[in-house]
């Protein structure tokens, strides 16, 4: 499912969205969080009384940080452009003292008490990482996507181990990030992280291993990154970050030196180990 905005402006909303509690006097004055002639993927519905809400990743959503989670916005903010009904929702009922709430999400989150509470939260790693995997699922269902095995990329980028060096890495992660006017550079040393990032407009759009000359850049970004991961003899994957799938071959992950903290993405029946999306694979594998 899919909405266009239409208008940002909480202060026309319908008065039965201030009725029930649901908009406050002050929050009447603000814009809410999205962009009219705008689209945006619906993770969820809810309906209470005569009033619909849509759970959507708003204008203030970023991935892999403290807004990583969707938000809910009343329906007449929208128009809806899609009206296929997501393959992974499940409906549930609950009776509150404002009426009857009907719930249109994916079962994994109805089976979670408060999951929307919880993921905004962010004080479960498992839950937030069910919501990435939510996310990944739906937006391959409604924008498309493909899968992608990166075995063999990452088993080339092993086979050249000695020739990488912590001083590599990091004179590789700063260069990448000078290309970016703005990014900024993410690496920990004194946490045991397997790789480096680097942020452009609130968004990771590269990730790079520490300990073997392989990357993972977001699809769209300018040719020169790619160039210069080349130049730097880094073997680099590109792949739409919100969409695109990977699997890998548990044997390259785990089995061919250096190993990757993959453990909580391996499926014990399935020969590879299934990943929804690049942010799942970085999450994952931290130490």
């Amino acid at each position: 499912m899919r909405v266009l905005c239409t208008s940002n402006l909480l202060s026309k909303l319908p008065r039965d969205y201030q009725e029930i509690g649901w908009l406050s006097e002050s929050a009447a004055e603000q814009d809410a969080l999205v962009t009219p002639g705008k689209a945006y993927t619906v993770y969820a519905l809810v309906i209470l009384g005569s009033s619909v809400y849509y759970y959507i990743c708003d204008d203030g959503y970023a991935e892999m940080s403290a807004m990583d989670f969707p938000q809910e916005h009343p329906a007449p903010l929208f128009e809806l452009i899609d009206d296929r009904v997501s393959g992974w929702w499940r409906v549930a009922n609950a009776v509150l003292d404002s009426g009857l709430k009907t719930i249109f999400a994916p079962g994994l989150c109805i089976n979670q008490p408060s999951f929307f509470e919880r993921v905004m939260m962010s004080e479960e790693p498992e839950v937030v990482n069910l919501w990435r995997q939510i996310k990944s699922l739906i937006d391959s269902e409604v924008l498309g996507g493909v899968t992608v095995d990166i075995s063999p990329a990452v088993l080339d980028a092993k086979s050249r181990t000695n020739a990488w060096s912590e001083a590599k890495f990091l004179e590789t992660l700063a260069e990448v990030g000078s290309l970016l006017p703005g990014s900024e550079v993410d690496w920990d040393n004194g946490v045991p992280e397997e790789w480096g990032r680097v942020l452009w407009k609130e968004r990771s759009v590269v990730i790079i291993r520490a300990r073997e000359p392989f990357a993972i850049i977001a699809r769209g970004l300018p040719g020169e990154v790619a160039d210069r991961l080349r130049d730097n003899q880094v073997t680099a994957v590109e792949l739409d970050w919100d969409i695109d799938r990977i699997t890998l071959d548990r044997d390259v992950a785990n089995n061919t030196p250096p190993s990757w903290n993959v453990s909580e993405c391996i499926d014990p029946a399935d020969p590879g180990i299934s990943l929804c999306t690049v942010q799942d694979l970085y999450v994952m594998s931290i130490g």
